[in-house]
């Protein structure tokens, strides 16, 4: 069960202001009206604790092969998480924010290969992870054990 979003009045704030400021890693935003040559693999519905119908989730796929996280907000802004790596049947998808060399809030998104599967969102609170690279990308690492989820993301009609 996704855990309590007791944090994320925080970390909405805290993610548009290093998005303003320049912060943030492995994703960028995008024009909403854009949609350029990246194909819709599939679609997500998030699910969580808090009022999530805003937030959608696509797997994209750019020029035919890499996949790619689009994240929606509302009609507000789109985000393309291009940081990803695959391992065990699941892909993952990774952005976070940092500050005067301090990495603030993380969001790892793990997409499994079987597109009939749920997938997960995680958030990494500060402090309780690390960067780091592996196989020439990097990744956050929990400090500790691996921390529930904090939303579900339903596969939509079309799941392949």
């Amino acid at each position: 069960m996704p855990r309590n979003f007791t944090t994320l009045a925080y970390a909405i704030p805290s993610m548009a202001l290093a998005l303003v400021s320049g912060c943030v890693e492995g994703s960028r935003s995008v024009r909403l009206n854009s949609t350029g040559s990246l194909q819709t693999v599939i679609e997500y519905k998030a699910e969580g604790p808090t009022n999530l119908a805003m937030f959608q989730y696509s797997v994209v796929e750019s020029q035919g092969a890499r996949h790619l996280l689009r994240e929606q907000i509302g009609k507000i802004k789109r985000t393309l998480i291009d940081l990803a790596w695959s391992d065990a049947g699941e892909e993952h998808y990774v952005t976070w924010e940092h500050a005067m060399g301090i990495n603030c809030e993380c969001w790892e998104y793990v997409i499994p290969v079987n597109r009939a599967k749920r997938g997960y969102g995680y958030l990494h609170h500060p402090g309780c992870y690390n960067i780091v690279t592996v196989r020439k990308s990097k990744r956050p690492i929990p400090i500790g054990p691996m921390p529930p989820p904090d939303i579900l993301l339903l596969p939509q009609a079309g799941a392949h």
